[in-house]
Parts: C-alpha cells; sequence; structure tokens
C-alpha cells in the first residue's frame, strides 16, 4: 500500500466512523468495507504503512499520535462509550481532518 491508497482508505474508514458514531469494531463496518481493512495487521492503514514493524507509534504519520497517547483524537473516540455520539463524531472528524491536512 502506497501513501496516497493508505490516506484515502483512511478517510474513507473515519468519515464511515464519523457518521456513525455507534461503530466500535471494524468487524461492524459494512461488509465491502470491512474486507478492505479486515487482513490488516494494526488498526489503521497508516499503521499499516508507518509501523516500524514493532507496532510503536509511526514517526511520520500524519496523525502524530493516536493508540498510545492519552487524549489523541483516537484515545477520544476510543475510550468513549458509543451512547456518546457527539463526542465520538467530533473525534472521529478531529481524525479526518487531520488526514486531509496531509500532504502525500
Amino acid at each position: 500500500m502506497d501513501k496516497k491508497e493508505a490516506k484515502e482508505l483512511t478517510l474513507e474508514v473515519w468519515r464511515y466512523l464519523r457518521d456513525h458514531p455507534e461503530i466500535t469494531y471494524k468487524c461492524d463496518l459494512p461488509v465491502d468495507l470491512f474486507y478492505k481493512i479486515k487482513d490488516m495487521k494494526y488498526r489503521c492503514p497508516l499503521c499499516e504503512l508507518f509501523s516500524n514493524g514493532h507496532g510503536h507509534l509511526c514517526l511520520n504519520c500524519p496523525l502524530k499520535t493516536c493508540m498510545d497517547h492519552s487524549g489523541s483524537p483516537y484515545d477520544l473516540w476510543n475510550s468513549t462509550k458509543r451512547s456518546e455520539k457527539q463526542i465520538r463524531q467530533q473525534a472521529a472528524a478531529e481524525i479526518v481532518k487531520l488526514v486531509e491536512a496531509w500532504e502525500v
């Protein structure tokens, strides 16, 4: 996967999550979208691209901090209850904004 493909797929996933804040797990995504990411080792197409192979933070990722950082948009999205849709939408929207701003 190249940078452009990773960006496009990341945006597709996170735009869907932004618009459907009740979704928590990738297996709950629509089937066609799920099959695009189901075999990825990491949780995100950007992690697939930028990971050093050990699951550590990815130095060149446009999100800068994601899974392992408290207070990151991903952390907020992940730690917020499904019932708190507005907070989850805002966190997913912030991820979309960061990825959209990334110049490939």
